[in-house]
């Protein structure tokens, strides 16, 4: 009898000892885990987006802890909160339908992708990879052929502007919508009354954005918008380039407010296009220290809404031959789905999304390997949007 107590009091404190020691190894995963970098991304369109800011308060933390499998109680003690503090932030996720309640568990309504998620769950085949650049080699001498006939996009070589067609235009800005469309035939994640995807995603590198993957933004100027495109949007270029900086790759005195010279430059060039050498000697050399005409010469197209339509048939010649490679691959990625901690917190659809992201920039970077696509020298590729209201 006394050999089964001290037996079961031996194992009453290893099992004690496993779950402090369990609780600490979490506590120093949390605290590295917190101690990354993670950019925050939202697929959306129109009035749509949270009505709260996931960056303030550690809201975006919290949702963070709880994918990676952290209780509440873990959770209010990493940040030393009392009850209510914790209870107060959980209610502000809720109400914002960025958080559930399932039973006794709390699960994130947002995408939140670690490292080492994106490697286990977001991963694509280098098959599938192969079979997609393949067919974008194939309909190559089409594409040229029609992207020639857009008057914007003409006076451009097609080698310089080949990041964008082939990338942006084939794959994203221009096809992403359809995709989904196709795929799902259903509105996007509904937070409220509102419908978008939002993600968390850990930045693995110094000098891309989120895992190298290519994005698409634009800031508006006046009547000119500046679009970018790639994985470095937030590195030096003239939309993120301070007042004194303008000033000084201008030749203007340094206590000179640069700001107003971009709405100045922008409008030039979107006058001149396609001859650099209508811009004004001074200006240009200006735009040529600033690597927008480093060449002497407009490497990137000027935009109207009405190329818009332009560019949409030019994506719809891959629509087809990408949605039979896509569908050859859900059920692959519904079974993964299914067996990641995703399923609880997303929708297959928004899941897929987002793995989309991963898919095009892959082929993009295969489409590089192959030279079909002249990357941009700083990652990211410029264009101008004109007559903005």
């Amino acid at each position: 009898m006394l050999t089964m107590m001290n037996r079961f009091f031996d194992f009453l404190r290893t099992s004690i000892l496993a779950v402090c020691l369990a609780h600490t190894c979490y506590a120093q995963g949390s605290s590295d885990l917190l101690s990354r970098h993670f950019d925050y991304h939202m697929i959306s369109s129109g009035n749509n987006f949270p009505s709260v800011n996931l960056e303030k308060d550690h809201l975006g933390d919290i949702c963070l802890l709880l994918h990676a499998g952290a209780s509440l109680d873990q959770v209010r003690d990493i940040f030393h909160w009392n009850e209510s503090e914790l209870q107060s932030r959980l209610e502000v996720l809720q109400g914002a339908a960025l958080l559930e309640k399932i039973g006794n568990g709390y699960y994130p309504r947002i995408t939140v992708i670690t490292g080492k998620d994106a490697g286990q769950y977001f991963a694509v085949s280098p098959s599938l990879v192969d079979e997609t650049a393949m067919n974008v080699r194939k309909l190559l001498p089409r594409f040229k052929r029609e992207y020639a006939n857009v008057p914007a996009l003409r006076p451009v070589p097609f080698r310089q502007i080949s990041f964008f067609l082939l990338s942006d235009v084939l794959l994203d800005n221009w096809q992403i919508d359809t995709v989904e469309n196709e795929m799902f035939q259903q509105p996007r994640s509904q937070h409220g009354d509102k419908h978008y995807y939002y993600s968390m995603q850990e930045k693995t590198s110094a000098t891309t954005e989120s895992f190298g993957i290519y994005g698409n933004s634009q800031a508006a100027f006046g009547e000119v918008a500046i679009g970018l495109y790639g994985n470095t949007r937030e590195s030096e270029n003239l939309v993120t380039l301070s007042s004194a900086k303008i000033a000084e790759k201008c030749g203007l005195e340094p206590t000179v407010n640069g700001q107003p010279l971009k709405k100045t430059l922008l409008a030039e060039m979107v006058k001149a296009f396609p001859a650099a050498t209508a811009i004004v000697p001074a200006h240009l050399q200006c735009l040529q220290r600033l690597g927008l005409l480093a060449r002497g010469s407009y490497d990137f197209p000027v935009l109207a809404d009405s190329d818009n339509q332009a560019l949409s048939a030019l994506a719809k010649i891959f629509t087809q031959k990408l949605l039979m490679i896509l569908n050859g691959e859900r059920s692959s990625l519904e079974r993964i789905y299914r067996l990641s901690p995703y399923a609880q917190e997303i929708s297959f659809q928004e899941f897929f999304m987002w793995w989309y992201h991963f898919f095009y920039t892959e082929v993009t970077n295969r489409l590089i390997e192959e030279k079909l696509i002249e990357p941009p020298p700083a990652g990211t590729f410029t264009y101008l949007w004109r007559d903005q209201k």
